[in-house]
């Protein structure tokens, strides 16, 4: 479906999982840098989220034991994506 690799597990109903199991590292990855991010202070006063401090995650994956790899990388910067979003929303 659309590209994404599932298993007829992963679409069960009444799962407790709130991530399908294939998004699950890049998820995981996210959270271990959460406090990671960049503002910018706009004219009117509101802070802007721009994204990870990717200097700063880094190291932050590193502490976490997590091996970062092209592919996982494309994946937390799809959840970043969308976190950015939500932080700036209005």
């Amino acid at each position: 479906m659309l590209g994404i690799p599932l298993s007829a597990a992963d679409l069960q109903p009444g799962s407790q999982e709130a991530v399908w199991a294939p998004n699950a590292p890049a998820v995981r990855a996210f959270l271990s840098v959460t406090t990671q991010w960049r503002y910018v202070a706009r004219s009117e006063g509101r802070l802007v989220a721009t994204g990870l401090d990717y200097a700063a995650v880094k190291p932050g994956f590193k502490l976490a034991g997590i091996k970062m790899t092209p592919a996982l990388w494309g994946d937390v910067r799809i959840v970043e994506n969308g976190a950015r979003a939500a932080l700036n929303e209005d």
